[in-house]
């Protein structure tokens, strides 16, 4: 049962991949099209993702100071979206 697992897994991998790679085809035509667009909407998704980032950390910094049972169920996904604050910072 844990082959199918396996296949799984690489499959989600392989579509976030492609997932990307048009984005980035996409991101590049735009540059080319029209770049003073691109940077008004790259400067908006920016601060967009990076308000994502930081919100997760403030719950999750008042989650560590208050303790309790209340954050668990989300802790892990408060922590994983913490973790990309320095590449969103690139």
């Amino acid at each position: 049962m844990s082959g199918g697992r396996e296949i799984l897994v690489a499959a989600r991998s392989g579509l976030a991949l492609g997932v990307g790679v048009l984005c980035l085809l996409l991101s590049l035509l735009g540059w080319f099209l029209d770049p003073r667009q691109f940077f008004i909407s790259f400067l908006f998704a920016e601060l967009v993702w990076l308000g994502v980032a930081l919100g997760c950390m403030a719950f999750l910094m008042i989650h560590y100071l208050t303790g309790g049972k209340w954050g668990w169920p989300v802790r892990r996904m408060f922590e994983a979206a913490a973790w990309t604050v320095p590449a969103i910072g690139l």
